[in-house]
């Protein structure tokens, strides 16, 4: 039985670069570019499935700019939304069951010159 949790990032970090202009990072650089976007971690729990196993897994994205004000922000996070939500991503093990995006939030980093944008998805996926 092959774990999709490792097809799953791969399948995501690809729809968000071909969908975005901006960078996507799992780890940023030093030299990073402004406006990018962070896949910050995932939670993964388990769904008693009758048939397969799956598992639910919470994606956090966030969204990095140095515009002043949330334009930006919110502008990449409507793409975010439109790439991810209610997609079905193709996976190299198991099946993506349903994705959705649950909360965008967007905030003032501390250094009051960065705004973040915070992107909350709800995965279900299926093994196989």
């Amino acid at each position: 039985m092959a774990d999709p949790f490792a097809a799953y990032h791969k399948a995501l970090f690809v729809a968000l670069d071909a969908g975005l202009s901006q960078s996507i990072y799992d780890f940023v650089p030093e030299d990073a570019v402004y406006p990018y976007v962070q896949i910050e971690r995932h939670v993964t729990v388990q769904q008693n499935g009758l048939v397969a196993r799956k598992d639910g897994v919470f994606t956090y994205l966030t969204v990095w700019s140095e515009y002043k004000g949330q334009k930006e922000v919110l502008e990449i996070m409507e793409t975010i939304y439109t790439i991810l939500n209610d997609a079905q991503l193709t996976l190299d093990a198991g099946r993506m069951v349903r994705c959705f995006v649950e909360t965008r939030d967007t905030a003032r980093d501390m250094d009051e010159q960065t705004f973040t944008g915070n992107v909350k998805l709800f995965t279900v996926l299926e093994h196989s």
